[in-house]
């Protein structure tokens, strides 16, 4: 059985009843916030010819500190903006009192880490996105400054899987700004495949989505089982964050 979180089930209701794309950062930062963050910023990123990096920015940082940002160009001494450039859907933690002298290495890079800090980001999960464009990518960061360290490690723990399939349907949302569509379409479900798991999004049982679909348990087992294999998951309880992922999760 592959059940929903209820911060996650909640989140979706909201989003599910969303009437202005305005809206949708401010009720995924809604949802942060109920988590124990306080702070959150959906990123896209791009390499220019000249090496340098271009980025724009969904948060609740102050606009005055994001124009600070863009004006000191400090996206060329961010290392979690290099993170996303390397196109990779590793999601990886952020920690102001643990970073290594190669992330602090400059000047720039203290004074927008430490700037940072005091917005409300000493500490945070970062979680790539691919597919936005040729040559862009984009991510979501998610943090707090009124936790230590170990109270934030504690809301990876017991909500790092919600808060990246959130942060991955408000992605979903809010990537036609910047994506090329054509880079969608990799992976084809089938009609019964994509019942399944729209059934399991909604947070419905194996047992009563056999008894709403009229089919044996394992069959049911079969298609999650095939789902699995494309999506190139090991395990059920995989399928829907990266289902989600790749927008093959209609809300």
């Amino acid at each position: 059985m592959i059940s929903l979180d209820n911060d996650l089930i909640d989140f979706l209701t909201d989003i599910d009843h969303v009437a202005n794309e305005e809206d949708i950062f401010p009720i995924f930062l809604d949802a942060v916030k109920s988590l124990g963050a306080e702070t959150a910023c959906y990123t896209y990123a791009q390499k220019n010819e000249d090496g340098t990096t271009t980025a724009s920015f969904q948060t609740n940082y102050p606009k005055d500190w994001v124009d600070y940002y863009t004006e000191r160009n400090f996206q060329n001494n961010d290392y979690l903006i290099k993170h996303l450039l390397e196109n990779t859907t590793l999601p990886i933690t952020h920690d102001l009192d643990t970073l290594g002298d190669g992330e602090l290495s400059s000047e720039d890079g203290k004074e927008m880490w430490h700037t940072v800090a005091d917005l409300g980001m000493r500490r945070g999960l970062a979680i790539p996105f691919f597919g936005l464009s040729a040559d862009g990518y984009g991510g979501m960061l998610i943090g707090s400054n009124l936790v230590n360290t170990d109270e934030f490690q504690k809301i990876l723990t017991e909500k790092g899987a919600v808060l990246y399939s959130m942060a991955q349907v408000t992605h979903q949302l809010l990537k036609h700004k910047y994506m090329n569509t054509g880079a969608l379409g990799a992976i084809i479900l089938s009609p019964r495949q994509k019942e399944i798991v729209k059934f399991i999004s909604q947070g419905i049982s194996n047992k009563e989505i056999s008894y709403r679909l009229n089919i044996s348990m394992p069959t049911i087992s079969f298609h999650l089982k095939a789902v699995a294999q494309k999506l190139d998951v090991r395990t059920n309880r995989e399928i829907l964050p990266k289902a989600i992922a790749l927008g093959l999760v209609n809300f």
